[in-house]
């Protein structure tokens, strides 16, 4: 059984664009939340060779039902051909804050 309530993440390599996809998400409502951990360093099999990227990670709290229209946004926006989105159920939370989630999005 899946949980209605999911986090994104996603990675980016520019901070300026991190926070561009985070308010353009919370504009749209389509997400509660969104951090910005540092950057850190991405290590990856990419065309045949093992890349090494810096990259900041993007945790994104919402709702199942807005992972389509999340997804498509960022791509639309993102930089890579195949950006890292993985959605993960959020099985247990602090009712207080998945009813949060579930009043901002």
């Amino acid at each position: 059984m899946h949980s209605q309530y999911i986090q994104l993440q996603v990675t980016v390599n520019d901070r300026k664009l991190a926070e561009q996809l985070i308010r353009a998400l919370l504009q749209k409502r389509l997400i509660a939340c969104g951090q910005c951990l540092p950057k850190m360093d991405s290590y990856y099999q990419w065309q045949g060779k093992i890349a090494i990227d810096e990259e900041y990670l993007l945790l994104l709290k919402t709702r199942r039902q807005h992972y389509q229209a999340a997804e498509q946004m960022i791509i639309k926006h993102h930089p890579y051909e195949t950006p890292e989105i993985i959605a993960t159920d959020i099985a247990v939370g602090h009712k207080a804050y998945l009813t949060w989630i579930q009043d901002e999005t």
